[in-house]
């Protein structure tokens, strides 16, 4: 299982028609950290003329705000852009400082969707992909070869804790959770104490 959502952080901005459009986005997993995420902007720009916002959530939730722009013109444009690109677990914020020019219903759609638009691609876009966590017990004799099939397939050392034996947290892709489980029971001859720990979304490798 996969997904895509945006990195931690990213803003960018442009001038349309003197008004001055700042997109900022980021990567939530609630609507709780999203509104936190808007307000924490909001903070930053507390003398605009609107913070309008957007966010879409992986459970499919999803939340817009005009922020006293005619409805429609801005929290839509925006949603619509992160519905659009598939990109889920997201927020932006887009930000207004008027300039004195009206743009009218049809500018202002085009001018959030910009800003939007601005934000993922500031941000940037990154594939998480599910995978398992694995805590095999294994003796030091047989610890660097499970460390070293570990990087052979693709696995992340998360911790390790060396007392009378080592204890070694491995995160790895779902579809390779077997070969990796497999593996280290070879390697160890079976002395291996294996468990599958629990499951989470980690940043897809390059």
């Amino acid at each position: 299982m996969e997904f895509v959502t945006l990195n931690p952080w990213g803003r960018g901005e442009f001038i349309e028609k003197k008004s001055r459009f700042i997109g900022t986005g980021g990567h939530v997993t609630s609507p709780e950290e999203a509104m936190a995420f808007v307000e924490k902007v909001r903070g930053e720009f507390p003398d605009a003329t609107h913070n309008v916002f957007a966010y879409v959530l992986r459970s499919g939730a999803y939340r817009f705000s005009d922020d006293g722009e005619p409805g429609g013109t801005g929290g839509v444009p925006c949603c619509e852009v992160l519905q659009k690109s598939g990109i889920v677990d997201c927020c932006v914020v887009a930000t207004r400082y008027f300039g004195g020019i009206l743009l009218g219903a049809g500018g202002l759609v085009r001018a959030y969707s910009k800003t939007a638009r601005t934000a993922v691609e500031a941000c940037g876009t990154v594939s998480m992909v599910q995978c398992d966590l694995i805590d095999a017990t294994v003796g030091y004799d047989a610890y660097q070869g499970v460390t070293m099939l570990a990087e052979t397939l693709g696995a992340a050392v998360v911790s390790q804790d060396f007392t009378d034996r080592v204890r070694v947290r491995l995160r790895v892709v779902q579809a390779d959770s077997a070969s990796l489980i497999t593996g280290i029971t070879n390697l160890t001859a079976g002395k291996a104490q294996i468990e599958v720990s629990g499951t989470e979304f980690a940043a897809q490798s390059q």
